[in-house]
């Protein structure tokens, strides 16, 4: 079984998408999650905890499970 860091999936996901941490950023703010690019970035090095309803608003954008994005599966 291989265990994935949740911000190596974030990073993942967002290059999978051709997005940058802005364009996340953006998208974000139409669930009502308002974060600075800085602060996505602390995610995606695991610097940082993802609260719960970024997990969310994130399976939201990217169209998949909490449970691909927390690496369930």
């Amino acid at each position: 079984m291989i265990i994935l860091k949740l911000g190596k999936i974030l990073k993942d996901l967002r290059k999978e998408n051709k997005s940058t941490q802005n364009d996340i950023c953006d998208e974000l703010k139409k669930y009502g999650v308002y974060i600075e690019r800085s602060t996505y970035a602390k995610y995606e090095t695991d610097k940082r905890s993802v609260p719960c309803e970024v997990v969310v608003a994130l399976s939201k954008i990217y169209k998949i499970s909490t449970d691909v994005i927390l690496g369930c599966m």
